[in-house]
């Protein structure tokens, strides 16, 4: 059950732990390399943390052609000046590019947090607890 201070309370001793710590990495995995691959969003780093998934990742882009050809990366890949560049075009573009962006990027979010649900039913509370933005997974354990 999670409690009042947000920590899931689990026994160490359970027989069920090593199935369930490897599921949630599987599931950590499958919605961070997903949301990276087909939605280009910044996910930061995904794990498995005290027996729950966590997926660390931002919506939209500030750097617009960095964010499209390297999601996730924090270090730039390219010279200084091409940085500066994309920094300078996406202060004008990244407003009109994420009107379109992020409605997509959050109905992918809310996807693939449906399948992982359906695919790892172990999981249940331990999926959608510490989400990132728990608002957008508003009855997914409720309905089908």
């Amino acid at each position: 059950m999670i409690e009042e201070t947000g920590e899931y309370e689990f026994d160490f001793m359970d027989e069920q732990r090593d199935l369930i710590e490897g599921q949630c990495y599987q599931a950590a995995e499958y919605i961070g390399e997903n949301l990276k691959r087909w939605g280009r969003v910044n996910v930061m780093q995904y794990k498995e943390k005290f027996l729950t998934v966590r997926c660390y990742c931002s919506l939209g882009f500030f750097e617009i052609f960095h964010g499209l050809i390297y999601p996730g990366y924090c270090w730039i890949q390219w010279p200084r000046w091409m940085h500066s560049i994309d920094i300078f075009l996406g202060c004008y573009l990244s407003p009109l590019v994420n009107l379109f962006v992020v409605p997509y990027q959050k109905w992918l979010y809310r996807y693939l947090y449906k399948k992982a649900y359906k695919k790892f039913p172990l999981l249940k509370d331990r999926l959608i607890g510490f989400a990132d933005f728990p608002e957008l997974l508003k009855g997914i354990g409720t309905s089908s």
